[in-house]
């Protein structure tokens, strides 16, 4: 359990909100790059090994590459040439665009990773099922049916391995055997879908009048946390509107880091992306203080 589980629900949903507009809105390569990076840092405090950090770093610098190559092949724009093909130029400021695209695009996608492990079923029921019950059930299931999918197939796959039903050795044999995992983990995912279906139907779930069991007042720490977030998002949202942390990639590169305020935007931006780990990094150091005292 992450310290910031212990925030309510909608808290922690106004903060992560906030930090998916930084990541995507902020057109800043500098800060594209920092929000990849502390996104990293902050999925290996929730339990990732180094080989699952190391994983999504070379997904995120394949995809960071693979955006650059597109845009520099749609666009020709900038004045830096690095080489031409017949009168099309290809220049560096698209190369360092496209780049800049594919970090936000990682950084989001490793964002919304750690708010599916931030926000369980129960938080999302809790915010969206009394309003829009269909909703609060697509977003759950959306957040959670491809990790459970994965878990399931890894899971159907290595117990046929131990069988002896996997050869390495024979590419029929083992085409085979994906194609029956495969067909095994897509019925599986279809009967339990089918059976928590039923069970909700039988529960009343969406039903006029029905009482839910989890209730969440606020707490001292939770309207501290909701402050902290708007005041962050004022100066924020100030920086991001006003251009102060502006990113010039056309004609030339050019960074607007020294206009009125931009430092307070940088380091407000910084401060959001960094916030998570820091509370989950206060969180392990305060246990292990108490566990000292046993």
């Amino acid at each position: 359990m992450s310290e910031l589980s212990r925030v309510h629900p909608a808290v922690k949903l106004l903060f992560f909100l906030l930090l998916l507009g930084v990541v995507m809105f902020a057109d800043n390569m500098i800060l594209r790059g920092f929000s990849l990076v502390t996104a990293l840092f902050t999925l290996s405090l929730y339990g990732r090994g180094f080989r699952d950090v190391m994983k999504y770093s070379a997904m995120a610098v394949a995809a960071s590459l693979f955006a650059a190559v597109i845009n520099c092949i749609v666009s020709h724009n900038g004045k830096t040439v690095l080489f031409k093909i017949g009168r099309l130029p290809y220049t560096m400021e698209a190369v360092i665009c496209g780049l800049s695209l594919g970090m936000m695009i990682s950084a989001t996608a490793l964002w919304c990773l750690i708010l599916s492990e931030e926000l369980q079923s129960g938080d999302i029921v809790y915010l969206f099922g009394r309003v829009l019950p269909k909703v609060a059930v697509l977003i759950m299931i959306t957040l959670r049916y491809i990790p459970e999918i994965i878990r399931k197939y890894n899971e159907i796959f290595e117990s046929q391995r131990m069988m002896g039903l996997f050869d390495k050795n024979k590419l029929r044999k083992k085409i085979a055997v994906v194609s029956a995992v495969f067909m095994s983990t897509t019925e599986r995912s279809l009967e339990d879908a089918l059976d928590a279906s039923l069970a909700m139907k039988g529960k009343g779930f969406g039903l006029p009048g029905r009482k839910y069991a989890f209730r969440r007042g606020f707490k001292l720490v939770d309207i501290t946390v909701l402050l902290i977030t708007l005041v962050l998002a004022g100066f924020a949202i100030y920086g991001i509107a006003y251009g102060d942390v502006g990113f010039q990639y056309y004609p030339t590169i050019k960074m607007t880091w020294m206009y009125e305020y931009s430092i307070v935007a940088y380091t407000v931006c910084g401060m959001i992306l960094l916030l998570p780990a820091a509370v989950n990094v206060y969180g392990r150091l305060r246990w292990k203080h108490y566990t000292s005292k046993i």
